[in-house]
């Protein structure tokens, strides 16, 4: 492949996410597609016969991302030198959706980890075997010094010492050996996962086929330290982990396991509920569509399914035998990929923070690992014989890496459509706004709509902060556009642009009333957004007094606490989290959300640190 078909590629996958925030908000009956045909054509022939042995494209599609994420837990001690720091290969990955849409396929991915498993558990019994002979010499050795003492009239001490650093030299040879088990259990406290993992040295491959077991180890005590583990591990960051009936810390340098889940949409809200979560960045999302009635009646094909995996699992083995002796690889892309690798990742970070949100470049960022950790994968297993532990990446796997996430993008866009609150009132707003309007064109989409002018004012402001919108002059603005994308410069860690400005209580009734009768004395394109308000605090300065909420009653509503037990007690929240999980509740007032979080705070229901709020209850 040259440099040119490589970059029509990325132009081409450019281009899909640049039309994605139209049809993902204006369509409803828009899903998110499937992985491209061409890049089952172009896999390594040993995956591809153990893919396109499947009919279609979703059930291709949900075998690759299966195969690669398993693939990635067996070939391991694979480094990929970005920017300042090495990752390794491994994968996190989650496919939802409804009952009986072929999820299963995921499954057969398993058997590549077979053999590997296989020759762990023998190489586990034959150190064992030497383990227990040892120990039996030792204790032959024993019985006879104990009788040769006995019978002696005379102990010579230097013998005698001689003799016991020969057994405590022994007894430092003699370590009984760990078990290794490539397949992790999801249901698992977060201290007996560190156990696992260290006596792997690092991999293995954390594989559900119901994604509520590990939520439901979320919500557990022991399922405490569980996230922080994933967060880490997904950055190949040391794990580190100590308890009072340990005798040592247990420490992992690089920990390497991948993580592969399914089950139903609905179970993705309890693993990815905020873009600002740190597992929605880490997880690649794929989503899949109920399917009508499939014949049941098995072909030749049908029965040798699992022999495509059978010959990944053997080559699998050979590679992963070879690095855990110590034959390491690196991996080495070329100038031109790593040219169209940020050609289309900058492009992209710049259409969904300025389209979809802002926090979504964490997103961006990580796929672009996870670009470089599948081109890994695919070259690994495409030419096993790499020089000078050299693993240079092919134009062909650069390619394919490229169309597999932009893919994952668009679902993960699609997933924060449907699993956070986009319907709130702002981004139904915006998303009625035509690309270019002035004042009176919005308050016509706002009334509309049933927004105030007021309210649609601090929306207009937030939309403009937020870089979704531009003032182009006075009164007119614009929408950013895939054309104007491209000039838009966003910096996601700029300080929140409300925070210096004075803020206006709009939450007393007489205030309401006052600008409204400002709004029709005078002509409203006379001010710009927030003056009218201005204006009513100066004439009645009292007006905007935050109003207060009663609490007297206990059994008032806002009293009602039955919200905190929406958020999980292992799971660290920010306070636009919890503001978000107050809305679904019904508490739609700004003032109201923030009490009842000062009110769980002060009851002991919530506790905050380091920014962040987590439930009180450790086992809830």
């Amino acid at each position: 492949m040259d440099k040119q078909t490589l970059d029509q590629v990325v132009k081409a996958n450019i281009a899909e996410i640049a039309i994605l925030h139209r049809v993902v908000f204006q369509d409803p009956n828009y899903f998110p597609p499937t992985i491209p045909s061409i890049v089952f054509e172009s896999l390594p022939p040993i995956l591809a016969e153990a893919v396109n042995q499947y009919e279609t494209d979703e059930e291709k599609s949900i075998a690759l991302l299966s195969s690669l994420t398993t693939l990635a837990a067996g070939l391991h001690d694979i480094e990929i030198p970005y920017r300042k720091k090495n990752y390794n290969c491994n994968l996190f990955q989650v496919i939802a959706g409804p009952p009986a849409s072929n999820k299963g396929i995921a499954l057969h991915s398993r058997v590549i980890l077979d053999k590997v498993q296989h020759r762990l558990k023998k190489e586990y019994q034959i150190e064992r075997a030497k383990y227990l002979k040892a120990m039996n010499d030792r204790k032959e050795k024993s019985n006879l010094n104990s009788l040769e003492e006995e019978e002696s009239d005379k102990i010579n001490i230097e013998s005698e010492s001689s003799s016991n650093n020969k057994y405590n030299d022994l007894e430092v040879s003699l370590t009984e050996p760990n078990p290794k088990h490539i397949i992790l259990p999801s249901d698992i406290s977060s201290a007996s996962l560190v156990d696992l993992i260290e006596k792997n040295d690092g991999f293995g491959l954390i594989f559900d086929s119901e994604a509520q077991t590990i939520l439901n180890t979320f919500k557990q005590d022991w399922g405490a330290n569980l996230t922080s583990m994933l967060l880490k591990t997904f950055e190949n960051e040391p794990l580190e982990l100590a308890r009072k009936s340990m005798k040592s810390m247990i420490s992992i340098r690089e920990p390497r396991f991948s993580v592969l889940l399914t089950g139903n949409p609905e179970h993705l809200f309890g693993l990815v509920k905020s873009i600002t979560n740190g597992l929605y960045s880490r997880f690649c999302i794929y989503q899949t569509q109920k399917i009508g009635w499939m014949d049941m009646k098995q072909n030749e094909n049908d029965k040798n399914y699992l022999k495509g995996y059978e010959k990944l699992s053997m080559l699998v083995d050979e590679i992963n035998d070879s690095l855990t002796k110590g034959v390491g690889l690196e991996f080495e892309p070329s100038t031109n990929q790593i040219e169209a690798y940020n050609h289309f990742f900058g492009t992209i970070d710049g259409i969904l923070t300025n389209q979809i949100d802002p926090n979504f470049s964490s997103v961006v960022k990580r796929m672009g690992v996870v670009s470089f950790r599948i081109a890994a994968i695919l070259g690994t297993i495409r030419d096993k014989s790499h020089s000078n532990g050299r693993l240079t990446c092919k134009d062909e796997d650069f390619a394919i890496a490229i169309s597999i996430c932009c893919t994952l993008l668009q679902h993960s866009v699609y997933t924060f459509k449907t699993t956070t609150d986009t319907n709130s009132p702002i981004n139904e707003f915006y998303n009625n706004l035509p690309d270019s309007f002035n004042r009176q064109q919005a308050m016509v989409v706002a009334d509309s709509l049933g927004i105030k002018s007021r309210r649609m004012d601090t929306y207009l402001k937030e939309l403009t902060g937020t870089k979704k919108i531009k003032k182009v002059t006075h009164g007119t603005y614009e929408k950013s556009t895939p054309a104007t994308l491209q000039y838009v410069q966003f910096d996601p860690e700029e300080v929140d642009y409300q925070q210096n400005e004075p803020q206006i209580s709009l939450g007393n009734d007489l205030l309401s009333d006052k600008i409204e009768a400002i709004e029709s004395e005078f002509p409203e394109s006379e001010f710009v957004e927030g003056d009218i308000a201005q204006i009513a605090k100066l004439q009645y300065p009292f007006l905007g007094e935050p109003k207060e909420l009663e609490y007297n009653n206990e059994k008032s509503e806002h009293r009602n606490m039955d919200w905190v037990e929406d958020v999980y007690g292992c799971t660290p929240y920010t306070e636009e989290d919890l503001h978000q999980v107050l809305i679904r509740k019904g508490f739609k007032d700004h003032d109201i959300r923030v009490e009842q979080i000062k009110l769980a705070l002060s009851k002991n229901k919530l506790e905050c640190n380091s920014g962040y709020y987590f439930h009180s209850s450790p086992c809830f």
